[in-house]
């Protein structure tokens, strides 16, 4: 079963999942460069907090930065 450690509902969301013992991380669509920033250093500090080993990424939903963000 997971618990919801932390939700962006328009980025991402976190979840322990204690069936697996892994940290699962959903992206949900478009991040701008702050919210993937956002995103990715709650990933890192869910990973610290819960000393985890494993990690499930689905980046299936997300889409490719904008123009200013490729430079």
């Amino acid at each position: 079963m997971a618990s919801r450690m932390r939700t962006d509902a328009h980025t991402c969301s976190i979840e322990w999942d204690e069936d697996i013992d892994a940290v699962v991380f959903r992206w949900h669509g478009f991040a701008s460069r702050d919210r993937f920033r956002e995103g990715a250093r709650a990933l890192l500090e869910a990973v610290r907090s819960t000393e985890a080993s494993k990690l499930l990424v689905d980046a299936q939903n997300i889409t490719a930065h904008d123009k200013a963000d490729q430079r």
